[in-house]
């Protein structure tokens, strides 16, 4: 097959690079540069921008995404994805292999394809071939002749021009993957005599402690740093064996006069050779010469293919969040479980970004100042004890001026100025200026780095959302946020962003927030500032999503004057939440038109049977359908009669008559003849005992409430079944309730729930009584 190539590269597709690949953060561009011997070799670049990527720094990679898009604006040769020693993946690059022309391919590099089987690209100068399998190298032995083979340390270039013949997906191959490396290798895994490299000492100061750090932050080997302090321990057959191997270790890290200057004064450093004495420190000779021979090895096993360059500090946070595969897929039980960490407990968490919506002119930005003044000098947020260490803080302002007002508040907040640093804008090739942009996450990684910052103040968001976001569009919003929340997670850093509100009202406080909901989405914390619904000079600060922990109590705070600026006075804690700070209480449901056509009908019957065209004319009048006029009879039990041949007439329920209150009143009297005890309600039981003249209710009395459902905030009366109207009079009567002929329904429930409520009970400390059974319930 001829592939057509972009000069002597080959342009990338990238629907072809594997999808378990496509979903790592691990990637950079890369361009061609010329080597001294008259050879090219590609370095890595951080995409869209024109700074050196490293395969030992996080920060310095990408999403697939984003470096596809980087690569396609131009100004970069192609795309590559880095391998870490957590992955558990191997790259076999088979060189010089292939005819770019015709596509035919060499008989051996053809036995390596038909035994790995796995997923195999043309490389970009489209005479190679590269195999991804999954699988772990031995400790040695990476490159012989045209094979290399490399698992860690190393980013591989892609295309995406698959090799037809060979599967698609990246398959697991580490019995074939050892066959192949004992046969290129041997089973020393010596591999071949280096190139020769020279390394002449620079003479230049090395801050010892210093550089070790960096090194240990960069993912030394636990058993270097264990060498380099305890040599005596260390299995190796001779010190000089153990000074190369940490020597190569070391060089993957640091340059190589500070590695001399580590390994000098180190224990190792002091270590006696089998001839009795310390070379290390007193020959120079040796020194360099293990250098050399280390970097001349390291040379051949890294393939050339990756320049040395400097080290930016490595957070290590891929160990906490565990083990990604080749397929994109985390094991769960490789992640490191942690409690969340707070900046200020339940409110702002630390590793995270939190907006703070709120209208203008309402001390938003006074308010996270006073923040900012805790943080920078470590005192406690409002309302804690926890103190901490006084750290640095970055703030990115574009509505208020530093010497006017972000520093004098500041300072009336007794903030130490000496941590807070503002970003005014980005420096440009040419000497021209940038305004910053959150859209430029390698120069806000460059800054929380190079400031130390453990706080990233952004006031106002919108402000920095950069030209080509569009904040109405959910996609935009999430491309942008998305990084933003990987790096807070990376470097530590806690990240608030002020917002403003839109002009809306009446919707949830959390759709509030002036763009598309991914803002709110994307983040794991919202806050709110508004006025205190009874005093617009106080202010609330309410909290409207948190994923993070329980919900805590709103605060409350007003703004002072302090000399010629403002500063925070805290007061304390409200109920308030932020739905009823920006809309009010929660408004009565007006009744439904059921219940509407229920107390039109109670007021038209009351005092009688009235004709049913009368009562069907009047419901239309008032704008009762003919449909819920029936349900509303239904419902109330109105019952339907006539005399004779005449017309129809509606008339409520029979109340109790002179007979039925008679019977009522001598069934009370053979009870109190027989001293019968009734219980009195509490907690929804029946524990007490008590008659009816002395405060209780009856058991029927009781159940007749619970089945109509009279014990919410507003109980309902009107729907009362038909079945327990015979027993109204001798209910009402045996509880003490004085019924005439005549007497309602409704009255006689209304009645029988103040008798309740008479007992002296707390209702609102009462355990709300058990809801009737479905054959209890008003069919409305």
């Amino acid at each position: 097959m001829t592939v057509e190539a972009q000069g002597r590269v080959l342009t990338v597709t990238p629907q072809n690079i594997p999808e378990a690949l496509k979903g790592r953060r691990r990637w950079v561009c890369w361009r061609s540069k010329p080597t001294g011997n008259g050879h090219m070799t590609k370095v890595p670049y951080i995409a869209g921008t024109d700074d050196k990527a490293s395969s030992t720094d996080s920060l310095t990679w990408r999403s697939f995404e984003r470096t596809l898009s980087a690569y396609e604006r131009g100004g970069y040769d192609g795309i590559g994805c880095v391998v870490t020693e957590k992955d558990g993946i191997t790259f076999i690059d088979l060189d010089h292999c292939r005819d770019a022309e015709t596509g035919s391919i060499e008989p051996w590099a053809q036995t390596i394809l038909e035994r790995l089987q796995s997923c195999s690209e043309i490389s970009p100068s489209g005479t190679g071939i590269r195999i991804v399998v999954l699988g772990a190298l031995p400790p040695t032995g990476r490159k012989h002749g045209d094979i290399e083979m490399y698992d860690s340390k190393r980013f591989c270039t892609f295309t995406g021009h698959h090799l037809e013949g060979t599967p698609r997906t990246i398959e697991s191959r580490q019995n074939e993957l050892d066959t192949l490396h004992e046969e290129t290798f041997g089973r020393d895994a010596a591999g071949q005599e280096p190139e020769p490299v020279t390394y002449e000492p620079s003479g230049e100061q090395v801050d010892v402690e210093e550089a070790f750090g960096r090194a240990v932050d960069a993912g030394l080997p636990s058993w270097v740093i264990e060498a380099l302090e305890d040599p005596d321990d260390h299995g190796e057959d001779s010190i000089s064996q153990l000074d190369f191997a940490v020597v190569r270790e070391l060089l993957l890290c640091l340059e190589p006069h500070e590695v001399e200057a580590v390994w000098y004064e180190s224990n190792l450093g002091w270590a006696l050779h089998n001839d009795g004495t310390a070379k290390t420190r007193g020959r120079p000779d040796y020194r360099k010469r293990t250098i050399e021979k280390a970097l001349a090895r390291n040379r051949a096993t890294q393939g050339g293919e990756f320049e040395h360059v400097e080290h930016v500090e490595h957070l290590g946070h891929l160990g906490r969040l565990g083990r990604l595969d080749a397929n994109g897929v985390v094991q769960l039980s490789t992640v490191t479980p942690e409690p969340v960490e707070w900046l200020w407990r339940g409110y702002i968490p630390r590793r995270k970004v939190t907006i703070l919506d709120g209208d203008p002119d309402l001390g938003k930005t006074t308010m996270m100042l006073d923040i900012a003044a805790r943080v920078t000098t470590g005192r406690p947020m409002p309302f804690t004890d926890d103190t901490t260490e006084a750290v640095n803080v970055l703030l990115m302002t574009a509505e208020d001026d530093l010497s006017d007002t972000i520093l004098p508040r500041f300072n009336a907040a007794e903030g130490n100025a000496d941590k807070l640093f503002v970003w005014k804008y980005s420096p440009q090739k040419g000497g021209g200026k940038a305004f910053p942009s959150l859209a430029d996450i390698d120069g806000l990684s460059y800054r929380i780095k190079e400031y130390e910052a453990k706080l990233v103040i952004v006031d106002p968001l919108m402000a920095y959302l950069g030209k080509r976001v569009d904040a109405h569009k959910d996609q935009d919003v999430r491309t942008l946020l998305t990084p933003l929340v990987d790096l807070a997670q990376e470097t530590g850093v806690t990240m608030v962003c002020i917002r403003h509100l839109n002009k809306g009202s009446g919707a949830k406080a959390l759709y509030r927030g002036s763009g598309s909901i991914g803002f709110s989405a994307a983040v794991r914390a919202g806050l709110l500032v508004a006025p205190d619904p009874d005093d617009d000079d106080i202010r609330v600060l309410a909290t409207l999503k948190h994923n993070l922990g329980p919900k805590v109590r709103s605060l409350t705070f007003i703004i002072v004057p302090s000399g010629y600026s403002t500063r925070v006075e805290w007061l304390g804690e409200v109920d308030t939440d932020a739905d009823e700070l920006l809309n009010g209480p929660e408004p009565e449901k007006p009744p439904s038109k059921l219940h509407q056509a229920e107390d039109s009908l109670i007021d038209l019957l009351k005092d009688g049977p009235v004709p049913e065209k009368q009562v069907q004319e009047q419901a239309r009048v008032v704008g009762i359908t003919e449909s819920t006029l029936k349900r509303a009879k239904r419902a109330l039990q109105v019952e339907s009669e006539k005399d004779g041949d005449g017309p129809w007439f509606w008339t409520l329920p029979r109340t109790p008559t002179a007979d039925a209150i008679q019977a009522a009143k001598e069934d009370q009297g053979d009870q109190e003849d027989q001293d019968v005890q009734h219980p009195q309600p509490t907690d929804g039981g029946h524990p007490g005992t008590l008659r009816p003249r002395d405060g209780g209710i009856t058991p029927d009395a009781w159940d007749l409430l619970c089945r109509v459902e009279c014990f919410g905030d507003e109980p309902d009366y009107s729907h009362v079944p038909s079945a327990l109207v015979p027993d109204w009079a001798r209910i009402a009567w045996e509880n003490g309730i004085e019924v005439k002929e005549g007497t309602a329904p409704r009255e006689i429930i209304e009645a029988l729930y103040r008798r309740w409520l008479s007992l002296g009970t707390d209702i609102s400390n009462e355990r709300e009584p058990t809801k009737p059974t479905e054959r209890h319930r008003v069919r409305r």
